[in-house]
């Protein structure tokens, strides 16, 4: 850090140095700021398009009584009032943040493991790597009806439960359980997240 500001200022002298040389170098650089943010102009408005704007437009509706046909009646605060004062609110919310300290922490002590007992082993470590990482390029949709036709499959033919019944546990219903559905939900995220981790 310190070599580069050395030369920075060691170039800046040389420029000032110069009569008539700093008014053109700050013409120049003027010139590429231009250059470069004309270049990031598409990307930019495609950003501010599909996100910003949507994003803009949804919390400004958010204050209206909106419909599709017709005229939108202005109400304030009412539609927060309205979600705060549900039940289902509040259930909403703490399986939002229980899912978010499941994924964090499995997603978090997963990879450690997985590093460590990877350091651990004395041959074929390229291979349980490339095992490892496998999930993270196969894409979301796959991953999605993998665990869901093979592994959560409810009935006694799917995989998870095959295994079960092995070690005399009776099939379980997987995404149907209310009490299983949650970690049903968080283990292909992990599972997928671990390689890269």
């Amino acid at each position: 850090g310190l070599l580069v500001c050395a030369v920075l200022r060691s170039l800046a002298g040389r420029v000032a140095s110069r009569p008539g040389a700093l008014s053109s170098a700050l013409k120049a650089s003027r010139w590429k700021h231009v250059n470069a943010w004309l270049f990031l102009l598409p990307a930019v408005v495609t950003v501010f398009v599909w996100q910003y704007l949507p994003l803009i437009s949804g919390s400004v509706m958010s204050f209206y009584n909106y419909r599709l046909l017709g005229g939108s009646d202005f109400i304030g605060l009412d539609n927060f009032i309205e979600a705060v004062g549900q039940p289902i609110f509040w259930r909403a919310l703490y399986n939002t943040f229980f899912y978010a300290a499941l994924t964090m922490t499995f997603g978090f002590v997963t990879p450690i493991v997985l590093a460590l007992l990877l350091s651990e082993i004395p041959r074929l470590k390229v291979t349980f790597r490339m095992l490892y990482y496998l999930p993270a390029l196969t894409s979301a949709l796959v991953v999605m009806f993998l665990w869901k036709q093979m592994f959560y499959d409810p009935t006694a033919a799917g995989m998870l439960n095959r295994i079960l019944t092995v070690f005399g546990i009776p099939p379980q219903a997987w995404l149907n359980d209310p009490s299983l559905a949650m970690f049903c939900v968080v283990l292909p995220g992990v599972w997928a997240g671990a390689g890269p981790g």
